[in-house]
């Protein structure tokens, strides 16, 4: 079996943080080992297992849960599903998505092609970005979507070439980058728009989740508060968002 460092110790997963049940009764940091190179991966059948990890794809919550993406080995593995997110959200470790496994919210017979590196709130949502493959994808219209929720019960956020919430029927999100999420997994994001009404003077928006639906925040276009008649917003940054659900960018 393909193994990608020079010993399974190399490979480890661990969790140290300083909560409860973290220290040993003599204040010694206790660590935790989350998941290991060749050990069983949940979820994906008999015989395929964990095969590496990268330590820039791993997120640890307050709880001292972890999710992290990981490459897959075993029978049936191939380059269309080696690829996955796993999370200890639910309280043990589950799979949240997996390349070649079904995109919720999504048509019937659509897959993800690619999962992005994970968010983990603190009370076990997961967020991620990413792609889907056909039926009815196509690369350069609906490819793209953001997913959030907790291992077994994801949902669509926002997907490419679909309608903006609040805004002009057939008026459509256009790509996006990658969210920032708050403490309870709420998304926040800047968003290209295509279609009805859409030009080179409103085309950039950002968005910030409201109770698992995306709401307008600001548009390319539009008056910022505060400032004189006549100006409006141009451009933006991407934003970030607290634990309040509360968002912040920069615009010019």
């Amino acid at each position: 079996m393909k193994r990608s460092g020079v010993g399974r110790a190399s490979v480890w997963i661990v969790a140290s943080a300083m909560t409860a049940g973290s220290t040993s009764v003599t204040g010694e940091m206790v660590l935790r080992t989350v998941a290991l190179s060749g050990d069983p991966a949940p979820d994906t059948g008999a015989g395929v297992v964990f095969d590496h990890f990268n330590s820039a794809e791993i997120v640890i919550n307050d709880a001292g849960q972890v999710a992290f993406r990981s490459v897959l080995v075993g029978p049936g593995v191939n380059s269309d599903n080696d690829r996955g997110i796993w999370s200890e959200g639910n309280g043990a470790l589950s799979l949240v998505a997996r390349e070649g496994s079904p995109a919720p919210g999504t048509a019937a017979g659509v897959e993800f092609s690619g999962v992005l590196d994970p968010f983990l709130s603190d009370d076990g949502t997961v967020g991620f970005y990413g792609f889907l493959r056909d039926p009815g994808v196509n690369l350069d219209e609906n490819h793209i979507g953001i997913w959030s929720g907790p291992p077994g019960d994801l949902s669509l956020i926002a997907r490419l070439g679909t309608q903006a919430p609040g805004l002009d029927p057939g008026t459509n999100f256009g790509v996006f980058n990658t969210p920032a999420y708050g403490h309870f997994g709420e998304a926040a994001y800047f968003s290209l728009l295509s279609g009805t009404g859409v030009d080179g003077t409103n085309f950039r928006s950002i968005w910030s989740e409201d109770m698992g639906s995306p709401r307008l925040v600001a548009r390319m276009g539009s008056a910022p508060p505060d400032t004189n008649p006549g100006v409006v917003f141009e451009n933006f940054g991407f934003p970030v968002i607290n634990g309040a659900g509360q968002s912040a960018f920069h615009a010019t």
